[in-house]
């Protein structure tokens, strides 16, 4: 089922997150969390910032509250990643991809104040294993996607 089904075709934008694997810390012990992918959605016509997209995710996978969302743009066609801090980030690279409502991203948890990213190599790239390939290959496979024409 489309998670974008209350929202005017013509006004939804979809981004699409790719969420490494990870163990939840929760408050009754670790769970393992194994590597997902998810379609948020939001009307195009209203402001989606990196605090709305935290608190969506959220109802998406489960962290513990000694941990924290890390959130990465990534770019398909050069496989290059950055992290996202701010809403301004957000807000801006959203706007940037206006044009075709598409946006890809990519998600880890980790410890709040853990120094290295766990998902990233000792050069600082990330390393989420998002490309075009597997976006393909996610497309091909999710028989519920929305129609992006």
């Amino acid at each position: 089922m489309s998670t974008c089904a209350r929202i005017d075709h013509g006004n939804a934008f979809i981004i699409v997150v790719e969420c490494a694997k990870f163990t939840a810390n929760l408050e009754y012990g670790p769970l393992e969390m194994e590597d997902s992918r998810h379609d948020v959605c939001f009307d195009s016509r209203s402001v989606f910032n990196l605090s709305n997209f935290v608190e969506k995710m959220a109802s998406n996978i489960i962290w513990g509250p000694s941990q924290q969302l890390i959130v990465w743009g990534v770019d398909i066609e050069s496989g290059t990643e950055w992290k996202i801090t701010t809403d301004k980030q957000f807000v801006e690279m959203v706007g940037a991809r206006m044009d075709v409502k598409l946006l890809y991203l990519a998600c880890e948890v980790r410890e709040k104040g853990q120094s290295a990213p766990a998902g990233h190599n000792a050069s600082g790239h990330a390393t989420s294993r998002v490309t075009a390939q597997s976006v393909a290959q996610s497309e091909a496979a999710d028989d519920t996607a929305v129609s992006r024409s």
